[in-house]
């Protein structure tokens, strides 16, 4: 098992964290309640994002994890998780919690789902 975590790391190492990354944390940490901090995990380095106990820690396996966490985008980020590129340790509630910092800007999804479909097939009750 202690190989299979290395190898999983190994195409995130050469990867310093981008200015967007760097800009992102610094959001999420202002965004966060005061007494709420958790940790992210890169490059084998741990990453402190906000004040007071920390609750969960996200860990980035490698450089699609990374890329779907630099994303902001909900969907891709749960997407990594159940494909195992990043991981969450401990409260994963209040990692759920913080669902609404994510920026989800899907509009062509939104206008087919919330309009084209009923214009093009009708309502469906």
């Amino acid at each position: 098992m202690q190989s299979l975590k290395l190898i999983a790391t190994e195409g995130v190492r050469d990867a310093e964290p981008s200015a967007r990354l760097k800009r992102i944390m610094d959001s999420l940490a202002s965004s966060l309640p005061p007494d709420a901090a958790f940790d992210l995990e890169l490059n084998g380095v741990v990453h402190r994002i906000g004040n007071g106990t920390v609750k969960f820690r996200v860990a980035v396996h490698n450089r699609r994890g990374l890329s779907a966490l630099t994303s902001m985008d909900e969907k891709r980020i749960g997407e990594a998780y159940l494909d195992g590129d990043i991981s969450i340790e401990g409260d994963l509630m209040a990692a759920l919690d913080l669902r609404a910092l994510l920026t989800d800007r899907h509009p062509l999804l939104y206008l087919w789902s919330t309009y084209g479909q009923r214009f093009f097939f009708g309502q469906v009750d």
